[in-house]
């Protein structure tokens, strides 16, 4: 069987390949003082000690890396550099964080959110709203979670919808405060009441190749979704694909938002049968600079990955034994794929 899955790569451990890493940072550099803080905020602001407003001036104010991706992503100009709302501004960085996987910009916003935020789920476009009944005009009002501000507005002698971008709440309960303060005498904002929002967590799909079917573990709110487009009637945990080079991802849903999962091609990710996986040799392990693969069947191709995603070396064999030269790669983990009539089988090798 052959499965695949996507958990949050953001952890304690995110970038250290090996225990040796994990020790030199944790215990040696991690509580270092910061020598060059290499970031896309002005000298200025940083000498001045500047205030922030909010994640939105910190985060896209001055970056011009961001900038490129959201044109890149078809963003209109006033919601990149122009008078659009904050609130704007990041609903469309979030809209395209997503877009920038295999860019350092996805993994940049995701460390941001861990980091400083303690958020594990990825940023994404998902809305989350606060609904005031009633709010007084002349009265402020925001959503706070453990002291920082995620949403505020005025009030309205209406119902007043304060709206929070889902990425800045954790899977499972948040615990936030609705507090209010008037435009005058006193102008500290007061409690005015506790909430308790029940985030849905970000789906991760599989595919079982032996009985081809795609699966999650999510029940409710599913939608299927193949190359882009939603599959009639496909709302359960589990459906069996009619395509196997098509992608596939499901969307779970709840009055609070949609999250999408992680997108699987299954042709890329059928096992190879039994009797051949034992006969597919791959030595030695760990590498210096030659990698010897042997089978009895031929070999159509072999491709190297390492842990981010990309592939860093692609090769056509056609025969059932080869030997490649990866001493050009990096030291660290890399995954190998071999494919063999028409099947796949990967491995992990540690180039030394």
């Amino acid at each position: 069987m052959s499965k695949i899955n996507s958990k949050a790569f953001i952890t304690d451990n995110f970038l250290l390949n090996s225990k040796e890493a994990a020790t030199l940072y944790h215990d040696y550099a991690k509580d270092m003082p910061i020598i060059d803080y290499h970031n896309h905020l002005l000298p200025k602001q940083i000498a001045e000690n500047k205030p922030i407003k909010n994640i939105t001036d910190v985060w896209l104010s001055g970056d011009h890396y961001k900038w490129r991706a959201m044109r890149t992503n078809g963003v209109d100009e006033n919601d990149i550099t122009g008078d659009a709302s904050s609130d704007t501004k990041f609903e469309k960085w979030a809209e395209t964080v997503p877009y920038t996987l295999r860019n350092p910009l996805f993994h940049w916003t995701q460390l941001e959110l861990k980091r400083y935020f303690d958020i594990d789920q990825n940023c994404n476009n998902g809305r989350t709203k606060v609904i005031i009944d009633d709010s007084e005009i002349g009265i402020v009002y925001q959503v706070s979670k453990n002291g920082r501000i995620l949403s505020t507005g005025p009030g309205t002698g209406n119902d007043l919808t304060l709206k929070i971008n889902s990425s800045l709440l954790n899977p499972g309960t948040n615990d936030l405060s609705l507090e209010k303060r008037n435009n005058w005498g006193d102008r500290k904002f007061k409690l005015l009441d506790q909430l308790s929002i029940n985030m849905i967590e970000t789906p991760v799909i599989e595919y079982d190749s032996d009985n081809n079917e795609l699966s999650t573990v999510m029940q409710d709110g599913l939608q299927w979704y193949k190359n882009d487009e939603e599959i009639v009637g496909a709302t359960d945990s589990k459906i069996t694909p009619d395509d196997l080079t098509a992608e596939y991802y499901v969307t779970v849903s709840s009055t609070l938002c949609s999250i999408t999962s992680n997108i699987l091609i299954p042709e890329e990710l059928l096992a190879l049968p039994d009797e051949l996986i034992g006969k597919l040799q791959i030595y030695p392990n760990p590498v210096n600079n030659i990698i010897n693969v042997s089978a009895v069947n031929e070999i159509e191709d072999i491709a190297i990955y390492n842990l981010f995603g990309q592939q860093v070396l692609r090769l056509a064999v056609n025969s059932r034994d080869t030997s490649l030269d990866i001493s050009n790669l990096k030291t660290g983990a890399y995954i190998v794929y071999v494919s063999i009539n028409n099947s796949m089988k990967n491995f992990k090798i540690v180039k030394k």
